[in-house]
């Protein structure tokens, strides 16, 4: 028995031992974490705190959004995605992907602020930066002073002699005879359904000598440049959507599906935008968000024709089981560039919407006109003709294979009863 607890000591510590030499201890400060998965560490300022005694509304990054939607890092190191941010959190319309083209030598983590997260970075030789995402609108350079005078105010209830500084979008705190000991920046980015605000704070590290304020503000402007809009995913929605669209191809109103690329004539104000994970296009337009949607029509194993495909489509099977739905026979659409073939909906809920399908290619998509927020019948009935009026005019490069003259006078809210 004593030997084999021997061998039973020798194999625990081999195991140990084993173990200490695939994650070798940390020596350099740095976080040990999965490579993958970076994880929050302690703020290096109260900035979100200060905010928030100001009333502002601050927003917030994702937390841990490299682990929850892998497909926006994928093929990145570590490092790579700690400098990508995904926000805001509690926003997901206005939601965009951060990215922070940093001096080289520069280290950032994400800070977990009570449930805000917010942005740490440290600059060679000069530590201390906190970056903060709130909603732009308004006048930026309001942030910077209302939390530099909080901060102040904080200071002086310690005890100390403040001086508060400002030039531009950028304020600085002063304690005794000019010694630096906070300084704030602001920097609005603007994308096409999106307005951000990038707050950075200094804070002097404790019992380290205050630096110039030059170099603070180099460093600081340094780190607001360097943040841009890598992905606008309330306009490019998730990069495994099946439309491979641009940014410049969805704003010409370019819509690329494997089958066939579907060219919509969008006019000023009108905006397509890939929404979801999957298919679904939403275009904005005529002061309706969504005017109206087009998806790829699953293929069906078991449908035996057009019509059996288009009974198994999920939207077309929501609106059969809605109160009140009412359909109107299929009809094709007239001088249309592309076949597509429209039937009229009204349900207890809704009136002038419209359900569709448009060939492009080998590809067919379905039409779910919708003209969300417009109230007023004749509003909804001029958004409803002015959609069909654009619909006439799209265009495709490929050559249509499918013939859609089976849904012609077919009525799907029959459900085939009266084939």
């Amino acid at each position: 028995m004593a030997t084999r607890t021997g061998w039973m000591m020798l194999l625990g510590a081999l195991a140990i031992a084993l173990a200490g030499c695939s994650h070798p201890p940390k020596t350099n400060g740095e976080i040990d974490v999965k490579p993958d998965i970076p994880r929050a560490r302690e703020a290096q300022s109260n900035l979100l705190e200060l905010g928030r005694e100001t009333g502002f509304p601050w927003l917030s990054f994702l937390p841990r959004d490299a682990a929850e939607f892998p497909e926006y890092f994928e093929g990145l190191d570590a490092d790579q995605k700690r400098r990508l941010r995904l926000g805001p959190k509690d926003e997901p319309e206005s939601r965009a992907l951060f990215e922070f083209k940093l001096p080289l030598g520069a280290k950032v983590w994400a800070v977990d602020w009570y449930g805000s997260d917010l942005q740490a970075v440290d600059l060679e030789g000069l530590p201390g930066f906190s970056v903060a995402l709130a909603k732009g609108g308004g006048d930026p350079a309001v942030i910077p002073d209302r939390v530099a005078r909080l901060r102040a105010a904080l200071l002086e209830a310690k005890g100390a002699r403040t001086t508060v500084t400002q030039e531009g979008n950028r304020v600085a705190v002063y304690t005794g005879e000019k010694s630096l000991e906070a300084c704030y920046g602001v920097r609005e980015l603007r994308g096409h359904t999106g307005v951000w605000l990038m707050v950075v704070e200094w804070r002097r590290v404790e019992d380290e000598a205050a630096p110039a304020l030059e170099r603070v503000l180099k460093g600081a402007d340094a780190i607001l440049g360097g943040i841009s809009v890598r992905r606008e995913l309330a306009l490019e929605g998730s990069p495994k959507h099946k439309c491979t669209s641009s940014l410049d191809d969805l704003l010409r109103g370019n819509l690329v599906f494997p089958g066939g690329t579907l060219h919509l004539p969008l006019k000023p104000g009108q905006l397509a935008r890939k929404v979801g994970g999957d298919s679904t296009i939403q275009v904005d337009g005529q002061g309706a968000k969504p005017w109206f949607l087009l998806r790829r029509l699953k293929e069906v194993e078991d449908a035996s024709g057009l019509r059996a495909r288009l009974r198994a489509d999920t939207t077309l099977s929501r609106r059969i089981g809605k109160a009140g739905a009412q359909f109107g026979a299929g009809q094709r659409l007239q001088k249309a560039r592309l076949p597509i073939v429209v039937f009229d909906y009204a349900d207890s809920d809704a009136d002038q919407q419209a359900l569709g399908v448009v060939a492009v290619g080998s590809e067919l998509l379905t039409l779910e006109l919708v003209s969300t927020g417009l109230r007023d019948g004749e509003a909804r009935r001029e958004a409803r003709e002015a959609a069909l009026e654009l619909l006439k005019d799209a265009n495709s490069l490929q050559v249509e294979t499918h013939d859609l003259r089976t849904l012609a006078g077919w009525n799907p809210g029959t459900m085939g009863r009266d084939d």
